[in-house]
């Protein structure tokens, strides 16, 4: 029996052809050599989109990862498509930068949860100021919500910042449930 049988395309069942040479990217091995975050917003406020599309499966893609083939030809996939067909350390690179993308995201996003807080607390600076602060020595004391959040804007870490900054979230929609009743 014969175990090189071949298959519509031609090519030997159980061959080692990678799939991005099968599709006419280019041939084996593959180099990451870059990548792009490609959206679009079709009209504000509107979600922001996927603006490119993958070269190996057509899927629409935000982030597109650049690879370099050996006989130098360039092309773009998203990170699923190098995940399931990984060569070389290609995976390990994309995630690598994935993870860091992810990270510089969720950093953007807690910026902007602490800006955003740190606008809205006047207008609950008086709901802060009348309960005791979170530590019970300091309330013994007398010190307030109020000067904890604001001890935490001055010196706290990111961490510590988005705490304060989810206290003035929720002292806020206290306030506005209130005024709908």
């Amino acid at each position: 029996m014969n175990k090189n049988i071949a298959n519509t395309n031609g090519e030997q069942v159980g061959s080692t052809v990678h799939v991005f040479e099968r599709a006419g990217l280019g041939k084996a091995p593959f180099q990451f050599v870059g990548m792009n975050k490609n959206a679009y917003q079709a009209c504000p406020g509107a979600p922001m989109q996927p603006g490119g599309t993958c070269d190996y499966c057509g899927a629409s893609i935000m982030f597109e990862f650049f690879i370099r083939s050996a006989d130098g030809k360039t092309f773009k996939v998203g990170s699923d498509c190098v995940c399931k067909f990984d060569t070389g350390g290609l995976r390990r690179v994309v995630d690598a930068k994935v993870r860091e993308m992810k990270r510089k995201a969720n950093i953007e996003r807690q910026d902007a949860k602490i800006a955003r807080a740190k606008e809205l607390l006047p207008q609950v600076a008086d709901k802060l100021r009348a309960q005791p602060h979170p530590q019970d020595w300091r309330a013994k004391q007398g010190e307030t919500l109020y000067a904890c959040v604001v001890w935490y804007f001055a010196n706290a870490g990111r961490a510590g910042q988005c705490w304060a900054a989810k206290l003035i979230e929720e002292a806020l929609e206290i306030s506005k449930t209130k005024i709908v009743k």
